[in-house]
């Protein structure tokens, strides 16, 4: 027990008073010394006798003995730092010497204040020196008289370090990427090049400069790696314009690109270097284009064709000088549609300015392009079929054959290239047949399901255009879509704008036969808790019975429902029923036995303006008719 004890007759070895280096011998009793340590840092002080040793190793649960616990020379330190950190909290410079602290110490230790007693851990001695704050250590702000250590140990003075190792320097984000981008190992895994250059293309998207980077993004691009050369591409064209003299440094290895043996990477390429949108890189910009316009690959003619566009923009006298006009024009019968697409877009608007407001047409040009128009895409499909209305048909045949064409579009879900049908029909309808007024309904009629069935399965935002389409060909063509009413019903889950519309839609789809059901339909939405839909509601009762479309008996009907309205207890459903009932009135003037009798009541209670007005018209009307 003894020599379990006294951990310090293994781990420690005392200097002598006298500023010896070499270990006492082993006969040297430094129980004294080991004492005072255990009682200048509370750790395991040493016990007296063997009694108390024995005791002290007692279980208290059960009263055996339990097994003695080593500590070692490091959670001593650590305890020593905990109680140096817990009783010490001041800064150093601010700690004052303690008389009563030194000589207590001084007395654990049995010599005088302000000497040196050295204890060296060999666990600790091969570690780093370190500075602690708030610890022992003569030149750290230590007491006076303190007891202090070689340098590196817990109690001891700090070494001397440099003050850059403390200096917290962290490096900016773009400074980082810059030595990742230059580092070798980073240059021969290509997975880890990219993972950094795409971290560069987010930083730029979130909006931070990150042209610092622009010389080791260009050396970057010598990679045969597509999603590299891309990503390095996009960065290029963001910062050409502020590092106009950088870019032309990469005007060599682009038109090298522009003639790889990959497709992909020609049209990249070539996009990138129509996209710099630098003056001075035109002269490097028209011949590529040409190659590209004859390339065997269907990507590189379309990349071309875009970048005539951006040539058009850039220099119009370099455009006009290479004749680009009619090499689009004989593209048109290129085989991919993807390149005739495209053709059509940049004529449109290169043409814009133009005496035809686009490109030029012509009956070869129509039905060519009509005829392949299964092959587009949607965006083509739209491009084609935007022709037809500046299109003028030769003779009523030819306007019926362009419709016949036109008519599998009606079929497809692409709601763009439907209404862009239905503009074509109309036009076509104009310019055809010996009534317009009835081929016109006979195109609405003909386009009516498309458009409703696009209504009921399309988002919120497509409903809304495609109902503004419905409402004004209701109003062109009256009747053809009133067999359909009930797609027009509001239904709960539909945003408020929607629900506006078709209320103020039901109206016109009103007659004799679906009438009662609209107006049943209107009066539940009189109780909706949007005020404006309940106003837009009882407007829609009221138009429906001054145009008189209901039918026998409707007029009545509805007069009965909005004197009804006048007893809620909501005042603009009040107020917008006495305007109602003046516009009734005065389409019925007969119905006044109805409307006339409540009025005086209700007066007393309207509140809003306009209701008190109405009333009073309602008053003055009849009393001149008196």
């Amino acid at each position: 027990l003894d020599r379990i004890s006294n951990p310090f007759d293994q781990s420690l070895l005392a200097y002598d008073s006298s500023g010896g280096t070499g270990p006492t011998s082993p006969n040297t009793n430094h129980r004294d010394d080991a004492a005072a340590y255990n009682a200048s840092t509370d750790v395991l002080p040493r016990q007296s006798n063997e009694s108390d040793d024995y005791a002290r190793l007692k279980d208290t649960n059960n009263g055996h003995p339990q097994r003695p616990r080593f500590i070692s020379s490091v959670t001593r330190r650590f305890q020593r730092r905990r109680r140096f950190s817990e009783t010490d909290h001041r800064p150093s410079e601010s700690r004052a010497p303690d008389a009563s602290y030194n000589s207590q110490l001084s007395r654990s230790l049995g010599r005088k204040a302000g000497t040196h007693e050295n204890y060296v851990d060999l666990n600790v001695m091969s570690a780093p020196a370190t500075h602690h704050p708030g610890g022992f250590g003569g030149q750290n702000g230590a007491p006076n008289g303190a007891p202090h250590g070689p340098p590196g140990t817990p109690g001891g003075p700090a070494a001397n370090v440099p003050d850059s190792y403390f200096t917290e320097s962290k490096k900016g984000e773009v400074n980082e990427l810059r030595q990742l981008l230059r580092n070798f190992n980073v240059e021969r895994s290509p997975t880890r090049k990219r993972e950094i250059i795409k971290k560069v293309i987010a930083y730029m998207t979130l909006g931070i400069d990150v042209s610092r980077l622009f010389t080791e993004m260009m050396l970057a691009i010598e990679t045969r790696d597509l999603v590299i050369k891309k990503m390095v591409y996009l960065f290029l064209c963001n910062y050409a314009t502020s590092h106009p003299e950088l870019a032309q440094m990469c005007t060599n290895t682009l038109q090298k690109d522009c003639g790889n043996e990959d497709p992909m990477v020609r049209g990249l390429a070539l996009r990138a270097l129509c996209s710099l949108r630098l003056p001075q890189m035109v002269e490097y910009i028209s011949e590529p284009l040409r190659r590209a316009l004859s390339d065997h690959h269907a990507y590189v003619r379309k990349t071309g064709v875009m970048g005539i566009l951006k040539l058009y923009h850039l220099d119009r006298d370099k455009f006009d000088e290479c004749n680009f006009v009619d090499i689009l024009y004989d593209m048109l019968r290129d085989p991919d549609a993807q390149v005739v697409s495209n053709c059509i877009i940049v004529l449109n608007e290169i043409m814009a300015q133009g005496p035809d407001g686009g490109m030029a047409l012509n009956r070869a040009i129509m039905l060519h392009l009509l005829n392949r128009i299964h092959e587009f895409s949607e965006f083509g499909v739209v491009a084609v079929i935007d022709l037809v209305p500046r299109y003028i048909p030769a003779n009523d045949d030819e306007g019926f054959q362009i419709m016949n064409l036109l008519d599998p579009v009606l079929s497809t879900s692409n709601s763009a290239a439907v209404v862009a049908t239905i503009r074509a029909f109309i036009s076509l309808a104009d310019q055809i047949g010996d009534d317009p007024v009835q081929m016109k309904r006979q195109v609405v009629g003909r386009v009516k399901a498309s458009l409703v069935t696009l209504v009921a399965s399309g988002c919120s935002e497509l409903s809304y255009s495609l109902l503004k389409h419905v409402d004004s060909l209701v109003d062109s063509c009256p009747g053809i879509f009133d067999d359909e009413y009930r797609q027009f019903y509001v239904r709960y889950h539909e945003p408020t704008h929607i629900k506006h519309l078709k209320v103020q839609i039901l109206p016109k789809l009103a007659n004799p036969d679906n009438a009662p059901d609209i107006v049943a339909e209107l009066g539940e939405c009189v109780t909706d808790k949007d005020p404006q839909m309940n106003r837009l509601a009882v407007r829609s009762m009221s138009l429906i019975a001054c145009r008189d479309v209901g039918g026998e008996g409707c007029a009545d009907s509805i007069a009965r429902r909005l004197v009804e309205m006048l007893d809620l207890d909501v005042s603009h459903v009040c107020a917008e029923a006495a305007t109602s009932l003046a516009d009734v009135l005065r389409k019925h003037p007969e119905l006044k036995q109805i409307i006339a009798p409540p009025l005086p009541r209700d007066l007393r209670y309207m509140t809003e303006p306009e209701g008190k007005a109405s009333q009073w018209c309602i008053f003055y009307t009849e009393r001149r008719r008196a």
